[in-house]
């Protein structure tokens, strides 16, 4: 498992009760107080470290309704969050509820619910909604003070992981069956296209230790047969976009002489689909299955 960073809390009122939850789940906690946030870590974003940052609002006392009704959250501390941290959460801890005739309950105890006067259930989503799609802050709700000390230890877990390390975005669908083109080689699918029918290099690929699905799509566009992916020399290219990943598994498949053969990708990391000559098909025919 991932190493949790250390987390920065405010020891103001409100976030600072988080600490003996945070360090009960076994992270190590440090007060700060010249953070311009509430809690704060650091994680691996896509140019190296970065800071993430998260305000933490409680429903109990109220103090999510009333920074929405007098700009305090958009007016400054949304901004605030902005303009220091790569990544933004804003916490809110405490269940809500609509009530029969669409006003909007807060649950400061279980089993007892009070009435927030100053918005309306809808209002009060949609705030919510504007917090992620205008500001692009990360909105999450959590129930009681145990959930949101599991879920920072998660969400710091989970940025202290390399950022080429993340894969489960880029999983398909194991159920769909593969299909093939008009000249009937692999369909090769967009990278976030629909997974409905991947190509046969691809399935191939996703099997291979160390390229699994995360990384089985750039093989299927740079292939178009599984002739291709065997025995193109340019696989170590078209993985160099991660150079670790392609050193451990050119190493592991084609042999240690293939290291010096690694490239970096061209402009944009695209790369070109492989065209091979009637001579080359025949000379991989004859390497595959023999003289015909």
């Amino acid at each position: 498992m991932v190493d949790t960073p250390t987390i920065l809390v405010d020891p103001r009122a409100g976030s600072a009760d988080l600490r003996p939850y945070l360090r009960d789940l076994g992270a190590s906690v440090d007060m700060a107080t010249q953070i311009p946030a509430d809690i704060a870590f650091t994680g691996y974003g896509p140019d190296g470290l970065m800071l993430i940052g998260m305000e933490y609002k409680l429903t109990a006392t109220g103090d999510i309704f009333t920074s929405m009704s007098d700009g305090r959250l958009t007016g400054t501390q949304l901004p605030t969050l902005v303009s220091n941290f790569e990544r933004r959460y804003l916490l809110v801890e405490g269940p809500t509820r609509m009530a029969p005739d669409g006003g909007l309950e807060q649950s400061p105890k279980v089993g007892v619910w009070e009435r927030v006067w100053s918005m309306n259930a809808h209002e009060y989503w949609s705030r919510l909604d504007s917090v992620a799609e205008f500001w692009g802050v990360s909105v999450k709700e959590t129930h009681n003070k145990v959930q949101s000390a599991a879920w920072i230890i998660s969400r710091a877990r989970y940025w202290a992981k390399p950022y080429n390390a993340h894969a489960s975005y880029r999983a398909w669908d194991r159920s769909a069956k593969p299909r093939k083109g008009a000249q009937g080689e692999g369909f090769v699918v967009n990278e976030f296209g629909p997974t409905s029918a991947l190509p046969i290099v691809q399935r191939m690929a996703a099997q291979i230790d160390k390229i699994g699905e995360g990384y089985s799509g750039y093989v299927a566009k740079a292939f178009a047969t599984p002739a291709e992916m065997i025995l193109g020399k340019e696989l170590a290219q078209v993985l160099a976009v991660d150079p670790e990943l392609a050193a451990k598994f050119v190493a592991d498949w084609r042999g240690a002489e293939f290291l010096q053969k690694l490239k970096k990708p061209n402009g944009g990391g695209q790369y070109r689909r492989i065209h091979l000559s009637k001579e080359s098909v025949a000379k991989i025919r004859a390497q595959l299955w023999g003289p015909q």
